[in-house]
């Protein structure tokens, strides 16, 4: 009987215990990355129904002419639906030289769009509007270069109707619920991008960094 219940504990009861003491520290070591994939766009959901586009259609491609669009770009242009993109559209580029940053901005703000660059929220408007832009990214890729961010940096927004420039002003640090940082009721035309904060590895992620670039120049879109 004692050797019986020797085997057992040796065959049975220690393996069962060493592989529930390796699930629990794996599931500890990876939870805070499983959260911040999702936790990026838990800050706000969206009502309603939108268009989905085609899967991964860029209307704005990375090598794009800005030089030339920058040229010929009136102050102000006539809105048209075309101009409207459809959700998971790469409808604009993100670009700051002094980052190193040049990012595609998907339509919409799921792992759909995150995994492929930085997403915006569809309840803000389109560059040009003179309305909040919101856009969401991960700490860990695209917005990495965030936590270097200097007030006075200058980010290039190439869309297909016309090339915008927002001058970072301020950033804060807010709790991840904390709805009033994205500034959306504000009434001009602000660019507040966002992330998982901090950066440091292996930590929750119950905060969020903002960053806020007022626009600097672009043309204005009038219906």
């Amino acid at each position: 009987m004692n050797k019986t219940f020797k085997r057992v504990m040796a065959y049975v009861c220690v393996p069962l215990f060493l592989s529930i003491v390796g699930i629990v520290i794996v599931d500890f070591c990876l939870s805070p990355y499983i959260k911040s994939a999702g936790s990026t766009i838990s800050l706000l959901t969206t009502d309603g129904e939108t268009v989905v586009g085609d899967e991964n259609t860029d209307l704005v491609p990375e090598d794009y002419n800005t030089e030339e669009t920058k040229e010929t770009q009136p102050e102000s242009i006539p809105y048209s639906p075309d101009m409207q993109p459809k959700l998971g559209d790469g409808y604009a580029r993100l670009i700051c030289e002094r980052l190193n940053m040049n990012e595609r901005v998907g339509y919409g703000d799921r792992s759909d769009e995150l995994d492929i660059g930085v997403g915006q929220y569809i309840g803000s408007s389109i560059f040009g509007f003179g309305k909040p832009i919101l856009i969401a990214g991960h700490h860990e890729t695209s917005f990495y270069p965030f936590q270097y961010i200097e007030i006075g940096d200058v980010f290039k927004v190439i869309t297909s109707y016309g090339e915008y420039t927002y001058t970072v002003y301020d950033t804060k640090v807010a709790d991840a619920n904390d709805k009033s940082a994205t500034l959306l009721d504000a009434g001009r035309e602000v660019l507040v991008m966002y992330t998982c904060y901090p950066f440091t590895p292996l930590t929750s992620y119950s905060q969020r960094l903002f960053v806020y670039a007022n626009k600097t120049s672009g043309p204005d879109l009038i219906y």
